[in-house]
């Protein structure tokens, strides 16, 4: 079969891409907080599907509803998988820190994490790292991310999503289990705990083919959302949203950043 969904281009960008070898999957994992771009992937899939191919189809919910609606049926062998979504920032805000990053270093950037673990799946680091330097972040502390979840950077659209509080049209749902350590404390080793959950028949098999090779509890959509607002709540567009993006040609992220929220939290 084909897997499709969001991996880094050679600049970094954040784009769909078809894969059809494990070893390839890799391009596919880990967290990526900016739109990424969908390209002919909708027109890719459809044609695989046609010519009788098993698909699967990971995206934001509002990226696998856009295929559901490009498709205009269902098909047999198409599964779809979306990711519990707090907002896509502007890919124009995450090219403007590529490029003050590459300013700063007066190098390329090499590599970018946004979900650099070290010091722990609570506390994460986001990390662009060039040739001449690593700059590494607490996730409320660099002006990238703290734009972000406070939905200063965020599209429009995102404050009124229509595919969160169980209206995924999606066979299955990730996300982070935030609040797993006061539900399951057993079981969280601040490693990461994914939240799943089952929407449809054909998601119930999914999970049931790979069950074996998890470790699992059952758990509930009242506690799996009781931490996380982005499954169950629409996100607020901050009010100096416009202000932001009427400067943002003008002034840094970071000049920006504390002048909208204040200066970041140690």
């Amino acid at each position: 079969g084909t897997v499709f969904g969001a991996a880094f281009d050679d600049n970094w960008h954040v784009r769909h891409i078809a894969v059809t070898s494990v070893n390839a999957m890799n391009k596919l994992r880990g967290s990526k907080y900016v739109q990424s771009d969908i390209s002919t992937t909708y027109q890719d899939a459809e044609k695989l599907l046609q010519a009788g191919h098993t698909v699967l189809f990971s995206g934001t919910p509002c990226q696998i509803g856009g295929l559901k609606g490009y498709l205009r049926k269902d098909y047999e062998r198409l599964y779809t998988i979306d990711v519990v979504c707090h907002g896509v920032p502007s890919p124009k805000v995450y090219q403007k820190r590529l490029d003050e990053v590459t300013e700063l270093s007066s190098s390329p950037v090499i590599k970018v994490n946004f979900r650099d673990k070290t010091p722990g799946w609570k506390r994460f680091n986001i990390v662009f790292q060039t040739e001449n330097h690593i700059f590494a972040t607490h996730k409320r502390r660099g002006p990238y991310m703290r734009l972000f979840l406070n939905n200063v950077s965020t599209r429009p659209s995102c404050s009124d999503c229509a595919f969160n509080n169980k209206h995924s049209l999606a066979d299955l749902t990730i996300a982070d289990y935030w609040g797993v350590n006061k539900h399951f404390p057993l079981f969280d080793d601040d490693k990461g705990v994914t939240l799943v959950l089952v929407n449809t028949e054909k998601g119930a098999g999914l999970f049931a083919d790979c069950q074996s090779e998890l470790e699992c509890q059952q758990t509930d959509f009242k506690r799996g959302a009781e931490y996380n607002a982005a499954l169950s709540k629409k996100m607020t567009p901050h009010p100096s949203r416009q202000l932001f993006f009427a400067e943002l040609d003008h002034k840094s992220l970071s000049a920006l950043a504390n002048e909208i929220l204040g200066t970041a939290e140690n």
